[in-house]
């Protein structure tokens, strides 16, 4: 529970800390994620990383994610938005874990209910820079349920989600738990976005804990209520106590329009990919 109320407060120096340095941590001012993920992994079938560095995104779009796991910390993952406004928080719900405004803790999901019962919600005091900021400037906004980073059972089932699972060099299914690669597509809910501003998305991955049901192992039941407060999870690979890292990728979109757009439509094979790409090494 730490993990989720408190983030990174306790860990690293924050002094002279800015806002974005708070939400991308590790980042260096000035500098950037690089575009180009073949330095170091191999441009293997299926291509998942794809091509389109536009950057402009509109609410609605199909958002492709693209993750290379090269080793295994367990737990969960999901991608959330920097709020550009305040307005972007209103209505809605705190995520699992987090404290709503009354200061109660919101209940984790039902674990067969991952899907099923998700709203896009916020997670508080998610920034723990020193820079002066509001409150609201320190939350992010979940866009999808958190899933297994290993062995996920709901996703690769759903039609909205898609998720698959490939080897590291190949189209086929892994046989390592270490290395390999994951799909899946989630629709960019309209969180009315200010076009006129840049946006930026993280990829979020929390070691050792699912942080959307608070799921339970079977061979960890010791850890039920005190550590993981759900009931037992799909798989048996989804938490693994002792865990303690968060992995966070920032993507920085030029532009994010709410709203239906007017478009011409475009055949399948030629409607580009938006992509979040995200390469786990440790």
């Amino acid at each position: 529970m730490a993990k989720i109320q408190g983030w990174c407060k306790d860990t690293g120096d924050w002094k002279n800390t800015t806002r974005d340095e708070g939400f991308c941590f590790g980042t260096t001012k000035g500098t950037y994620t690089s575009d180009d993920p073949h330095a170091r992994l191999p441009d293997t079938n299926p291509k998942l990383w794809g091509n389109d560095k536009d950057c402009e995104w509109k609410a609605g779009d199909d958002i492709h994610v693209a993750i290379h796991v090269t080793q295994q910390h367990k737990g969960t993952h999901f991608v959330d938005f920097v709020p550009q406004n305040k307005e972007q928080l209103d209505g809605l719900p705190p995520c699992p874990g987090s404290k709503g405004p009354d200061g109660k803790v919101e209940p984790f999901t039902a674990v067969d209910k991952r899907i099923e019962d998700f709203k896009v919600c916020y997670q508080d005091n998610v920034n723990v820079a020193d820079e002066q900021m509001e409150d609201w400037q320190r939350k992010t906004i979940r866009l999808h349920p958190a899933f297994a980073i290993l062995k996920e059972q709901e996703a690769t089932k759903s039609d909205e989600y898609q998720m698959k699972f490939y080897s590291a060099d190949g189209p086929e299914a892994p046989t390592s738990d270490r290395e390999y690669r994951i799909e899946y597509k989630f629709k960019l809910p309209d969180l009315k976005f200010d076009a006129s501003k840049p946006a930026v998305f993280r990829w979020a991955w929390v070691c050792g804990f699912d942080v959307q049901c608070g799921c339970t192992p079977t061979k960890g039941s010791w850890m039920h209520p005190t550590v993981t407060p759900g009931d037992v999870c799909p798989a048996e690979d989804y938490v693994a106590f002792g865990m303690g890292e968060i992995f966070i990728n920032c993507a920085d979109i030029k532009s994010v329009s709410s709203g239906a757009a007017t478009e011409k439509a475009e055949p399948k094979e030629d409607k580009p990919k938006r992509n979040l790409r995200n390469a786990v090494h440790i």
